[in-house]
């Protein structure tokens, strides 16, 4: 009998993915090169870390992906949170 899982995955640093659900493990590692999606190669990781300390170019990427979820959230017609009253 066929295993009836509907797979939600999680893939670690070496392409091995693991199935929430059912424990299933597969290998990734293939399918992203056939994608392009390979390893990142280090020398990027590094400009990516060194970017990410200027607090000017942090800013504004979390402003974009707050900006960006937001968007999202209203697509979605997710109510705005409730404050409540401020008390005397």
């Amino acid at each position: 009998m066929a295993n009836k899982c509907v797979h939600h995955w999680i893939i670690d640093s070496q392409n091995i993915g693991r199935c929430q659900k059912c424990q299933a493990v597969r290998d990734f590692s293939k399918l992203q090169r056939r994608l392009g999606q390979g390893q990142v190669p280090v020398a990027r990781s590094e400009a990516a870390i060194k970017r990410w300390q200027d607090e000017e170019y942090r800013e504004k990427q979390t402003a974009a992906h707050k900006n960006q979820w937001e968007r999202k959230k209203a697509a979605r017609g997710s109510p705005e949170p409730t404050k409540s009253p401020k008390g005397d």
